[in-house]
């Protein structure tokens, strides 16, 4: 997103937290994403990042490394996001699996 957005200003008290805009927005922005944008910014100013840094790292998502930064955690987010893709589509009536009914009960 344009830094129009988003002031600055927003992120002066958490600036180690570099993905409070793309949590808050997401990655890809449509228009009417955009037309969102006070809800959005309101999620963004009441969100306690800290805390949920550390929900994703005692998810094991993040790994504390010795000087005090994180790294990523690559094979267990990937199975993360590769979860919450599932989950996406069995949302989506016309791609969730049907029960044949020689199967029944289920």
């Amino acid at each position: 997103l344009r830094s129009t957005l988003v002031p600055e200003t927003l992120l002066s008290n958490a600036s180690s937290l570099l993905g409070q805009r793309g949590t808050a927005f997401s990655a890809a922005a449509s228009a009417e994403e955009l037309a969102e944008r006070e809800k959005r910014l309101a999620f963004m100013n009441s969100v306690d990042w800290m805390q949920l840094h550390k929900l994703v790292e005692d998810a094991g998502l993040l790994k504390r490394k010795p000087d005090g930064g994180v790294e990523i955690e690559v094979q267990r987010t990937a199975a993360m996001l590769a979860l919450t893709a599932i989950h996406d589509i069995m949302k989506v009536e016309a791609l969730r699996p049907q029960g044949q009914p020689e199967h029944a009960p289920y």
